[in-house]
């Protein structure tokens, strides 16, 4: 793993072409958990799914990487095909941008109420368990870039 601070963005790599075959298993890497208090009341997740930017809000619990059945290891992704996911509350905005012809990543959201404050965590799914699961594809390395920035008044 390799962070790296520039100017105004964070990026962390991680080396997994270094360890062989994709595991016959799940692999999710990138945690990125918000402060409960670092984002306002409503907190909405935006990203490409194979069209325009769409923008979702991000309220009720959600459990992308929940396991629908002992085959299937995953509920849902976004797709993100762009390569990238804002989360924002309509004043601040952080940006997450991977290189998504590299490492095929998807992101998964979680959100929850814990202990009376917000729970919310994305993450990034590089294997599933599920019917697309090949055994010997190989494993790739995984990086993504973290910017932060507040709207204007």
């Amino acid at each position: 793993k390799r962070v790296t601070l520039f100017r105004e963005e964070l990026e962390i790599a991680y080396r997994f072409s270094e360890l062989g075959e994709r595991p016959a298993g799940v692999l999710r890497t990138g945690f990125l958990t918000l402060h409960p208090k670092g984002f306002g009341e409503r907190v909405f997740v935006s990203c490409e799914n194979g069209g325009p930017p769409e923008r979702f809000l991000v309220r009720g619990d959600i459990d992308h990487g929940a396991g629908v059945s002992p085959l299937v290891s995953s509920r849902s992704v976004f797709g993100a095909t762009g390569g990238s996911l804002r989360i924002d509350d309509e004043e601040t905005s952080l940006l997450v941008r991977w290189p998504n012809w590299r490492s095929a990543a998807l992101p998964q959201l979680t959100a929850r109420e814990v202990g009376g404050e917000r729970f919310v965590r994305v993450s990034f799914s590089l294997a599933e368990l599920d019917e697309t699961c090949r055994p010997g594809a190989p494993l790739y390395d995984f990086q993504f870039s973290l910017s932060a920035k507040r709207f204007a008044a």
